[in-house]
């Protein structure tokens, strides 16, 4: 089925304007309806349409891999979509200026084309006409235009193409009246479609907070996700020294807990823009809190939004490639950029980057209130300094509870906490952090809650610490002094004891998949190299000679073609002479198969002759047809052939022996004529 005039080049021109590349979708307009008036057309075979489908499939794959080179493959996927019409434009030209008008279903399928061939119910050809016009729409609506210019233009070719092929039994003004309420449907439902998507995604996110927010956090209280067992990496750390390296990496900290809900939260959501650093791609976070160290930090961003992995005291960032970059009152840095961000942090001691003490920082929940401070008495915390009770706090936990992914379930009349620190006296991470901020907080100490990862010095690959899942951690941040300090109250084994959990089958498993993440780390690290020394913008180049080689094997056969066929024409080969296939002894041998003395298929020229000597009914002589045979075997198979006397001697003799035994001048044998 045919489209309509002109329709496939309004397309075109559509996608074109959408986007914002008019040029080039006037050119392919172009050459998509000059068809109308260029009427010369090519004999294709399926060969040429193989060779352009596969041209298409390359171009679709070579741009996913640039695409992926350049590092944006992750949101860059929509890209690849968007650029669709201009992949598939040389399937649709070949199959417009060809002869045959359309192309093979098989073309569409890289796999299963001899099942497809082979299927009686599904058409062999197809017009790609129509399909082009779909894809034209699919592409121009993968842009990023907010007007009501899409959709618009999205009805007006959708009419264009229904008007040729409406009933032209129904009234014009009925067909017009269903066409505008079938927009009008189209377009209130999918304004909400988007309101629907817009308020489901907020009470997911409301619930569940997924990836790396800093707003509201479940404390994983008793319900650790199988993650947390997982090996995977998540990012690389380098440390400056051998002291430095078993150091925590702070994403956010959190003011407010909620203890029926054992959910972490700030009290204040805004986030401030960052400003930037006196060297380009350089941050500044905090005044320089002297006596400097500096760790390098490489995570994968892939177009997201991302916080960012910071020592404690961190002042400064620096080689971190991104646009904006923004800091809440909590110490968490937000940034969005593409591909791997390989940023170095200057550190001191302390931690200026988070807000000051707020009476938030020294809120109990009423829940928890009555145990907190019986344990805050036990220990005597209030007769303590702020630094021995962090050392009294830390020495309690060390020697009291111990380390467990899988804590006893918790009686009903008790929080989380509560049973954790009355009952159970074991649990992970969050139970240490949560319940340390809380008996801080008792002993009149500001603190928050803090999560992020620790780096384990011991899991290292290539000269890179690797942080993974399993290493996510939470701890304390206390403000002693007028200074942000961490204290972290887990037993320091709780990463050996997490390994031990992992079954051997999972190790060897994480084994092989942390050898391919290395491999995919190294090359992020070379397309970086690539991109910041602007080489990249070259990789299209090597894609030229795929774009031309069908091209090229298309016209280099009809090229062939035309030359076999002028050949055929104009040079008849002549049939090949064999040595005395002009010999006279053929007219003998064709006159006594006239008389009736037919040879036999099996018989030699000798035996034949030997055999009609000796009939009874032979009335010919056999003198001269012996001796032209003899002349006639040298003639035929004597390398050095006849000369021309004995050539003209066996004609004479021929025509003689003819002219005598012609067969009106024999009697009829046996009342029979021969």
């Amino acid at each position: 089925m045919k489209t309509p005039p002109l329709l496939v080049g309004a397309a075109i021109l559509f996608w074109g304007f959408e986007m914002n590349q008019m040029v080039l979708a006037v050119l392919m307009a172009a050459m998509v309806e000059a068809s109308r008036w260029f009427k010369h057309r090519w004999e294709l075979k399926e060969a040429d349409f193989r060779a352009v489908a596969m041209l298409c499939t390359l171009a679709l794959i070579g741009l996913a891999l640039f695409r992926f080179v350049a590092g944006w493959f992750t949101h860059g996927t929509w890209m690849i979509l968007k650029w669709l019409p201009v992949i598939l434009l040389p399937l649709l030209l070949v199959q417009i200026y060809s002869t045959a008008g359309r192309i093979s279903v098989s073309l569409l399928f890289l796999f299963r084309k001899k099942q497809i061939l082979n299927d009686h119910k599904m058409p062999r050809y197809m017009d790609l006409s129509f399909i082009y016009l779909a894809i034209c729409i699919f592409g121009a609506g993968f842009v990023n235009n907010r007007s009501g210019l899409f959709y618009v233009g999205m009805i007006g070719l959708a009419i264009w193409a229904l008007w040729s092929y409406r009933s032209r039994r129904a009234p014009l003004a009925l067909w017009l009246v269903l066409i505008v309420v079938a927009a009008a449907a189209g377009f209130l439902g999918q304004i909400g479609l988007s309101e629907l998507q817009t308020v489901v995604e907020q009470k997911v996110t409301g619930l569940f907070m997924p990836g790396d927010d800093s707003y509201r956090k479940y404390a994983q209280i008793g319900d650790i996700p199988d993650e947390k067992l997982s090996g995977r990496i998540v990012f690389r750390a380098r440390t400056g020294g051998t002291d430095d390296r078993s150091l925590l990496l702070r994403e956010a900290t959190y003011d407010t807990f909620n203890s029926a809900l054992s959910i972490w939260s700030v009290s204040r959501k805004n986030y401030n823009p960052l400003s930037a650093g006196p060297e380009p791609n350089s941050w500044h976070l905090a005044s320089d809190a002297g006596a400097a160290r500096s760790c390098t930090i490489a995570q994968n961003l892939n177009g997201k939004e991302r916080l960012l992995k910071l020592p404690g005291g961190a002042f400064q960032v620096e080689d971190l490639t991104v646009a904006r970059a923004d800091i809440n009152d909590y110490g968490a840095v937000k940034v969005r950029g593409d591909g791997l961000a390989r940023y170095s942090v200057q550190y001191g001691p302390g931690s200026a980057l988070l807000s000051p003490p707020a009476k938030r920082d020294l809120y109990i929940p009423i829940r928890e209130s009555k145990v907190i401070q019986q344990l805050a008495d036990q220990l005597n915390l209030r007769s303590l300094s702020p630094s021995e009770t962090l050392t009294r706090v830390k020495a309690y936990f060390a020697t009291e509870f111990t380390y467990s992914l899988k804590p006893k379930s918790k009686k009903r009349n008790l929080t989380k906490i509560e049973n954790f620190l009355t009952r159970n006296r074991s649990g992970h991470c969050e139970y240490f952090a949560s319940a340390t901020v809380l008996l801080l907080r008792q002993a009149g100490i500001p603190a928050r809650y803090a999560r992020g990862y620790s780096v384990n010095p011991s899991d290292t690959m290539g000269g890179w610490c690797l942080v993974r899942t399993s290493y996510a951690h939470a701890w304390t941040v206390a403000n002693v002094d007028n200074t942000w300090v961490n204290l972290d109250t887990t037993p320091g084994n709780w990463q050996a004891m997490e390994r031990q959990q992992q079954p051997l089958s999972e190790k060897i498993w994480q084994s092989i998949k942390d050898f391919v993440s290395g491999m995919m780390f190294e090359f992020a690290q070379w397309r970086q190299k690539m991109q910041i020394k602007g080489y990249l913008k070259y990789v299209p180049l090597f894609l030229l000679p795929l774009v031309f080689w069908p091209f090229w094997r298309i016209a280099t056969r009809l090229k062939n073609r035309r030359k076999l066929k002028k050949r055929v024409v104009s040079k008849r080969e002549k049939p090949v002479q064999i040595a005395g296939s002009d010999s006279a002894f053929y007219g003998v041998e064709q006159r006594l198969n006239d008389l009736g003395q037919r040879r036999y298929l099996w018989e030699t020229l000798s035996v034949w002759l030997n055999r009609i000597e000796n009939t009874a009914n032979l009335t010919v002589s056999l003198d001269v047809p012996r001796e032209l045979l003899a002349l006639h075997y040298r003639y035929r198979f004597d390398p050095l052939g006849l000369s021309a006397d004995e050539k003209s001697q066996m004609t004479r003799l021929s025509s003689a022996w003819l002219a005598e035994n012609h067969p009106k001048q024999i009697a009829p044998q046996n009342g029979r004529t021969p």
